[in-house]
């Protein structure tokens, strides 16, 4: 006989609208090292833009990988058009690639390895490799590494096909 593999791939996208703001009456400074931004507008600073996130995901019974974007497009954040020298921000893409393989490790267990890769311009690239123990599909724990950042520890529980119930507790180190 022979065993039919089958792997679906899901594409999704987002977009919306974030705001970046500012209100500025509660905060007290010295009057000497006050930016004129801060009590622009009456001490209310807004800023809106555009946002737009994508990712692909294929998987099977077996096995996963996805591959998605953040903040797709990049913003500067500013509050004053160049009425005021203030240094702008910027919001960058975060791209994340994850990948995973479930082993059978008996009857009614499962050993979950997998990755994911985070990057952010101009910060480092960060990996995390997880080891989940599944029973069954009813529940599983698991554990992982962040390198130069931490462990975790994992736990969940599936309450029916659609409902997952997840805890995750991150040290860093």
């Amino acid at each position: 006989s022979s065993d039919v593999c089958s792997s679906d791939l899901a594409l999704g996208f987002a977009a919306g609208i974030n705001n970046t703001s500012l209100n500025s009456d509660p905060l007290e400074f010295p009057e000497v090292t006050v930016d004129p931004a801060v009590y622009a507008n009456g001490g209310q600073i807004e800023n809106f833009r555009p946002d737009m996130a994508a990712g692909l995901y294929l998987y099977s019974a077996d096995f996963f990988a996805g591959l998605s974007a953040l903040q797709v497009v990049p913003q500067k954040i500013k509050f004053a058009d160049g009425v005021v020298g203030l240094i702008p921000g910027k919001q960058v893409p975060h791209m994340f690639l994850t990948a995973g393989y479930r082993f059978g490790a008996g009857a009614d267990w499962n050993l979950v390895p997998s990755v994911l890769v985070k990057y952010v311009s101009p910060v480092p690239v960060q990996v995390d490799l997880n080891t989940k123990l599944q029973f069954r599909d009813l529940f599983w724990m698991g554990a992982g590494v962040r390198f130069n950042d931490g462990i975790m520890g994992m736990a969940g529980v599936n309450i029916a096909r659609t409902v997952h119930v997840s805890y995750s507790y991150d040290y860093s180190t």
